[in-house]
């Protein structure tokens, strides 16, 4: 069961991180600010980072496969969360806010409102943060034990790359889908979900 999330009953104000350098400070200090500040910061690196604002595609994109992934899980264990949900990472005192996650057990949420088991993380690459969510984001997520699919959606070209973790514990690509016409399917709790790739950007890339 999740565990009931502490609320301070004063909230110190910080100065703005720069979303280039980034502010060094603890992870105690990192959750103070991120209590009381007005925009969604992650914490890597010993450092806070101030969340650059989506595009409409980003937004759309994230929030179109977000509804159709919670309405083919619906009648499943698995629940669907959106980019409000921040992940902690202990072992790399890590705090993400994916565009979307998925948890398929009990959710493990601690008491500064993180999530640490989910089962899959989906990203909408943006070209300020598309090389770090392919590299050094990915090597976090690969430290959370239960995660089993990373799901990388492109939002200036059609592409959907599924990587996913192996029975020997390493992590590969499954599939990489670049037309409009397939589809990505993964299974989650012994449902094969599968997500059209006409769906997922049928507003931003409309088919001919």
């Amino acid at each position: 069961m999740p565990v009931a999330a502490s609320h301070p009953t004063e909230k110190q104000v910080f100065p703005v991180p720069s979303v280039q350098t980034g502010v060094s400070m603890g992870v105690a200090e990192y959750l103070r600010y991120a209590e009381a500040a007005t925009r969604r910061h992650q914490y890597y690196e010993g450092k806070c980072w101030i969340m650059p604002g989506a595009s409409f595609e980003h937004s759309l994109i994230a929030t179109t496969t977000r509804r159709i992934l919670g309405n083919t899980l619906e009648e499943t264990e698995c629940l669907v969360l959106d980019n409000d949900m921040s992940i902690h990472i202990p072992a790399s005192r890590a705090y993400y806010y994916p565009d979307a996650c998925i948890v398929c057990a009990a959710p493990e949420v601690d008491n500064n409102e993180s999530l640490r088991n989910p089962v899959a993380i989906l990203e909408v690459l943006s070209p300020s943060t598309e090389e770090f969510d392919q590299n050094a984001k990915f090597a976090d997520y690969r430290k959370i034990e239960s995660l089993e699919h990373y799901l990388l959606i492109e939002q200036t070209q059609v592409a959907v790359t599924h990587h996913a973790r192996t029975p020997a514990g390493t992590w590969a690509v499954a599939t990489t889908v670049t037309d409009l016409a397939g589809s990505l399917t993964i299974t989650l709790a012994g449902v094969a979900v599968t997500v059209p790739l006409a769906a997922i950007y049928r507003r931003v890339f409309p088919a001919a």
